[in-house]
């Protein structure tokens, strides 16, 4: 009995240290450790190498010009009374450039019906004292060597000399009095006609002019040239366009295909001209056209912030086979407008980390 009662406990006993053991959780597994990039963590971007063009402009702000009106009126004189004799244009006339619009009647200041100096007449008095002149001094040295050949002696040479010199300087006295009539000649003439400064058509012509005095007092005829519309720009920029190359000019939304004209005399004014018609009546509009300042044509380029200089070389960071972070070698361009032209060591589509 007591054999059987120690059996039964060694079976119980073995029942739960059998049965602790079922309950028992397995070992925890856990997963292999992940590969770790050099540059995983960080936030980093990248760009692809571009072939195209370079290209640095601005803009810059051109002025709409329209036909040029010049207003003309009577000068003022000095030395003469004027008066219009005659007007050769009205309204709606076309005129060259040089044309004479009106003529005036000339007489001295303050004396009414006086002679009114004649160029031609001076001109020929000039001639006429000058060769007076040449044959006294001729004459004298002739009279000289007459009298020396004579055996006259130095007194009464000098006394004919004396005799000569005087009659010198009243020829010399007289041929300054027709060169200043000459002169005065020469500018009564440009005031004897007012001339159409431009080639163009008369929009305004003063009513009763002919017999009255020419003072000047506004406007007596208005000539519109003839000249193409045109747009106008002063810039430090005009000497990067070039005499007749072909460009686009915007007004607004309008797009006009112009051609440009550069100033010879002002180094810093261009005109555009339109190829087309231009529908602007007002003067004040202006318009903007591109201008390069510097380009490169069908190049590979990158952001100049990728572009690294370490020592005495360029590089940029780019993603290698193994998905690492490494640098390249690069041979550098040209740089502007914040980009950078590179020659070698990458190729069109290329990706180059940006930070």
């Amino acid at each position: 009995m007591k054999k059987n009662r120690m059996l039964m406990i060694a079976i119980l006993i073995f029942s739960q240290v059998l049965f602790a053991s079922c309950i028992l959780p397995k070992e925890e597994e856990f997963p292999a450790a992940p590969l770790v990039h050099e540059y995983e963590g960080a936030d980093y971007g990248k760009t692809k190498v571009i072939k195209g063009d370079m290209v640095h402009s601005v803009k810059v702000t051109a002025g709409f010009k329209g036909a040029a009106l010049h207003e003309l009126e009577h000068t003022a004189s000095y030395s003469y009374n004027r008066r219009v004799q005659k007007v050769h244009v009205e309204k709606g006339s076309k005129v060259n450039k040089g044309d004479t619009l009106l003529t005036y009647s000339y007489n001295a200041l303050g004396t009414e019906g006086s002679e009114i100096i004649d160029y031609d007449t001076a001109v020929y008095e000039i001639k006429a004292a000058q060769t007076k002149l040449k044959n006294l001094r001729e004459l004298l040295a002739l009279e000289q060597k007459r009298l020396r050949a004579l055996g006259a002696n130095e007194k009464e040479i000098q006394l004919v000399r004396e005799e000569y010199q005087a009659s010198m300087r009243e020829v010399e006295s007289d041929l300054k009095v027709h060169e200043m009539e000459k002169k005065e000649a020469a500018d009564m003439l440009k005031e004897k006609n007012l001339v159409s400064p431009v080639t163009g058509t008369v929009r305004y012509v003063k009513r009763n002019m002919t017999g009255k005095e020419a003072e000047p007092d506004g406007a007596v005829i208005t000539v519109e040239e003839k000249s193409e519309n045109r747009f106008e720009a002063s810039t430090k920029y005009a000497g990067y366009f070039n005499e007749g190359e072909k460009l686009n000019l915007s007004v607004g939304d309008v797009i006009y295909p112009v051609k440009v004209k550069k100033d010879r005399k002002y180094k810093k004014r261009v005109y555009f001209y339109p190829l087309n018609k231009v529908n602007m009546k007002s003067s004040n509009k202006a318009g903007e056209v591109t201008c390069i300042l510097q380009q490169k044509k069908n190049t590979l380029y990158l952001p100049s912030s990728v572009v690294y200089k370490v020592e005495d070389k360029y590089i940029v960071y780019i993603e290698d086979e193994n998905g690492l972070k490494t640098t390249a070698d690069v041979v550098k361009g040209a740089e502007f407008n914040h980009l950078t032209e590179i020659v070698s060591g990458l190729k069109e589509g290329d990706e180059v980390i940006t930070n």
